[in-house]
């Protein structure tokens, strides 16, 4: 068999129903044997956008994806995607092309000797569990089985395997194939993880942990996403509920718990509802699970990060424990969260209640909310915010709460990375039971949000909802031509605030108001959002104002439509945890229960 033909059946072998890519003379027996498989190629017209439509998808179905490239350019395009892979722990396996080995350069001092050659191996060796070069034709079995085994094993992540030319199509014999056997052959940082340190390290600590819990008034749940990569969302709900937690989420676990659970309270971080910072900081015992906490999360202070309790902390990853300072009494665990609640489910020992906690946390969730669509100046701090909204533009507020009310199992939502699209949405979406949502916030990167929402609607079949700013939508709206092609239920509404929202705010506070590059008034013009939908032949709407969005019930419908919602440039994302800079410029965390405009 030809080697090309054997990776793509092994891939259709694993049931993976799409490959998202580009062709390329690099990577052409490989295409090729895509064309005689079942397996349907997702052609995009960027590699930048196929690598997120992969990420994306992997996202949803929480299992493998697989994206193929060409050599030089085709591979360096999808770096942007297989970092966020990495970053948000998406399980992927990435082929690329190469030029054969003949014309490979092995000189460290030459910068190329074949046509388009470039080592990308080396570039991704530090976005990926495992990356290299296919050499021996007889290697590829053992290094297709690592592949797939590394992506989801432990915390999961991305693998490429770089392809020479004339490897792929080599003819091999599949019956001396040998395959990858197991663990002991790993390198040392994966055999780390690959020992059976999560039962020893949980069972040392086990009565530790039961005592804590019982011993504590004022217990609370911070679940991430590692709850949901190792498959553990019904062990952390019986766990919740038989002991009656409250649970806080980070934003990449938010749907894994519905907006009107009695046990919810809310997401904490820099940018929040303010109940569930307070929550957060008022709690005694913080169980957290499958959470990195990156510097959003913790609204770059440790110290100050619910600093009266007592920390359990549960990772797949020894390293995302050890990059804070513990304090002696905290309790860091390398433990799958799967098992971990596991554990303590099976326990006959924890027996405090925590039902009137959980009300009063709830309670003090909802007394907190975002308030009323247009809010003034006199508004009563203790429950609404203290912004005016110009009636002539769309609150954002409004948006996510329209959308909010209007979706249900049959959506997916897909906010863009970063700035008000983002924010917003994380901080005042109301979840609702079955619908999922995700994004890619780690690396936050701008244009994510159009092949995003691709990859997600190709992977569930269900209307997805994009929420994207008038930046990010243009960077990568090549990937709309896909939307078209398949015809893909994908509503985007483009928050049109003449600009980089999020920039030219920083700029304004902090650099007396000194704009560069953000806005049509110092040096960035944007191309017309109903220009883009014409060319791509999607239904296009253009809402001014709340009353505009009346014709928000086209999310349910089944064709892809452009909404450009016209918002006030001036419009601010609160409360937050405000920064604050000295006179020498340096930049100073605030307290995560003072939150802006409160403080």
């Amino acid at each position: 068999m030809k080697l090309s033909d054997y990776v793509i059946n092994y891939i259709e072998e694993r049931n993976i129903e799409h490959i998202f890519g580009l062709p390329g003379g690099g990577c052409i027996h490989l295409m090729d044997s895509i064309k005689k498989s079942n397996i349907k190629f997702i052609g995009a017209l960027h590699e930048q956008g196929a690598s997120i439509m992969a990420e994306a998808y992997a996202q949803y179905k929480n299992d493998t994806s697989v994206l193929l490239t060409t050599t030089g350019p085709g591979a360096t395009n999808a770096i942007t995607g297989i970092t966020s892979a990495w970053l948000d722990s998406v399980p992927m396996v990435v082929l690329t092309g190469q030029v054969q080995l003949k014309d490979k350069n092995s000189n460290q001092y030459l910068r190329q000797r074949g046509f388009q050659e470039i080592n990308i191996v080396k570039m991704v060796k530090n976005i990926t569990k495992m990356a290299l070069t296919i050499r021996e034709p007889e290697q590829i079995k053992y290094y297709l089985d690592k592949a797939f085994y590394l992506t989801r094993n432990k915390r999961p992540g991305p693998v490429l395997l770089d392809i020479p030319l004339d490897i792929q199509a080599t003819e091999i014999n599949v019956e001396s194939l040998i395959g990858f056997t197991g663990e002991s052959t790993l390198d040392s940082y994966h055999n780390y993880r690959e020992q059976n340190v999560r039962e020893v390290v949980m069972d040392k600590r086990y009565q530790g942990i039961i005592d804590f819990i019982n011993a504590s008034q004022k217990p609370i749940l911070l679940i991430g996403n590692g709850v949901r990569l190792s498959g553990a969302e019904d062990e952390f709900i019986n766990f919740a509920v038989s002991n009656n937690i409250p649970v806080l989420t980070t934003w990449k676990a938010a749907d894994l718990i519905k907006e009107n659970h009695y046990l919810f309270v809310g997401r904490p971080g820099s940018i929040a509802k303010r109940g569930a910072n307070l929550n957060q900081q008022n709690c005694d015992l913080m169980i957290c699970v499958g959470a990195r906490l990156d510097s959003g999360q913790i609204a770059y202070n440790w110290d100050n990060f619910a600093p009266n309790a007592q920390k359990i902390r549960v990772d797949i990853d020894i390293e995302e424990l050890n990059k804070y300072q513990n304090n002696i009494n905290d309790i860091p665990l390398v433990c799958e969260a799967k098992y971990f609640f596991q554990r303590l489910n099976e326990s006959k020992e924890l027996i405090v209640d925590h039902i009137e906690w959980a009300k009063q946390c709830k309670d003090l969730y909802n007394k907190l909310p975002l308030s009323e669509p247009v809010y003034t100046f006199n508004a009563d701090l203790d429950t609404g915010l203290s912004q005016y909204i110009n009636p002539e533009y769309v609150d954002i507020y409004h948006l996510i709460k329209v959308i909010s009310e209007n979706t249900n199992k049959n959506h997916i939502i897909v906010p863009g990375s970063s700035g008000a699209c983002s924010e917003v949405t994380m901080q005042a979406l109301e979840i609702n039971e079955g619908v999922r949502v995700f994004n890619s916030p780690g690396l936050g990167a701008m244009g994510f949000g159009i092949p995003a929402s691709i990859g997600g609607a190709i992977a569930s079949g269900k209307k997805t909802i994009c929420i994207d700013g008038d930046g990010g939508f243009i960077m990568n709206i090549q990937e709309l031509e896909l939307v078209t092609r398949y015809k893909l239920p994908i509503i985007f509404f483009v928050l049109n605030n003449n600009g980089y929202g999020s920039i030219r705010t920083t700029q304004n506070n902090h650099f007396n108001k000194e704009l560069i590059g953000c806005d049509n008034t110092s040096g960035l013009t944007l191309p017309s959002i109903g220009a883009i939908a014409h060319a791509f032949k999607i239904k296009y709407f253009k809402a001014y104002n709340n009353k505009e969005l009346s014709e928000i019930k086209m999310i349910n419908n089944d064709i892809p439509i452009i909404v450009e919602v016209m918002v006030d440039p001036e419009q601010l994302t609160l409360p937050r945890v405000q920064a604050h800079v000295d006179d020498d410029g340096k930049f100073y965390p605030g307290t995560m229960e003072n939150m802006y405009p409160y403080e």
